[in-house]
């Protein structure tokens, strides 16, 4: 099911490719997500969880009007178990993303960082999807923090930086350390804005709304309207965040249907990538 963190995402790819038909191209991938939803749930059926189902019995309580400090308190007690746990998970692998790329220090491409570095083994992976590069291998890696960072990645990487922000001179190590200070605050910025993407909540401020014309220009030169679709449904049915990994792993008691999740999912993810760019480009599209 596409949520709320993937429309950034959809946004862009369909402000540059289908601007006369963006919002039947966002339908359809919504129609998607739920159309291969119910094929896997009766092929899970079938399969994974076959055999009689079990008898389900729930006693419900009696209804009865909420009072407004019960109502505070439960809000209250539920919403800070969700930040303090979600904030946490989603900060860790935020900085985990911006230590790979900006290490190791001093790294002048972001080709050459470790998050580049691993976009160019994985690439490989993607080429038969129409979105075989570094750049996007990257930013999909990336999206398993939060989907929308896929968008905030693909700028780092796919816009080369101007003129004036290119040092002449090698920085001093206190200029180094201001400068990985600055990043690092901002990386922390990112991911408390994260933390309310889980709930659906994708925005895009102006700044960055103005940031992403360079990306558009840069996305319409690697992509064709064939595969940047197919990139849309691989953004679609990839692997989920990982704060619903987590939670998945606290509704199970373990981490291996989480780690089902990740498998299926991607493989899922690729195939339909596949069927979509590779069918296309057999029928000239």
């Amino acid at each position: 099911m596409s949520c709320g963190a993937r429309l950034p995402v959809y946004v862009i790819f369909t402000g540059v490719f289908f601007a006369a038909y963006a919002g039947t191209v966002l339908w359809s991938l919504y129609i998607l997500g739920i159309v291969l939803a119910v094929l896997m749930g009766l092929l899970f059926k079938k399969t994974l969880f076959r055999g009689e189902a079990p008898v389900f019995i729930m006693e419900l309580p009696p209804y009865r009007m909420p009072t407004a400090k019960n109502l505070m308190i439960h809000t209250w007690e539920k919403g800070k178990h969700y930040l303090i746990k979600a904030g946490t998970w989603i900060l860790a692998i935020s900085v985990f993303v911006w230590f790979g790329l900006n290490m190791p220090w001093g790294v002048e491409s972001k080709k050459d960082s470790y998050l580049g570095k691993t976009g160019q083994i994985i690439a490989p992976v993607f080429a038969p999807l129409g979105f075989g590069t570094w750049e996007a291998a990257s930013s999909l890696l990336t999206g398993v923090v939060a989907k929308e960072i896929v968008v905030s990645t693909m700028s780092e990487v796919y816009v080369p930086e101007t003129g004036e922000e290119q040092q002449e001179e090698s920085p001093s190590l206190g200029e180094d350390f201001k400068e990985i200070a600055v990043s690092f605050a901002g990386a922390f910025g990112e991911a408390g804005k994260n933390v309310f993407s889980t709930f659906g909540i994708a925005t895009m401020s102006a700044e960055e709304e103005e940031g992403t014309t360079g990306l558009k220009t840069a996305i319409a030169k690697v992509f064709t309207p064939l595969s940047a679709y197919a990139f849309m449904a691989f953004v679609l049915l990839y692997l989920p965040c990982f704060i619903v990994l987590v939670a998945m792993r606290d509704e199970f008691g373990t981490w291996k249907w989480a780690g089902v999740t990740i498998i299926y999912q991607s493989v899922l993810a690729w195939v339909v990538a596949f069927i979509i760019y590779q069918g296309g480009s057999l029928i000239g599209l």
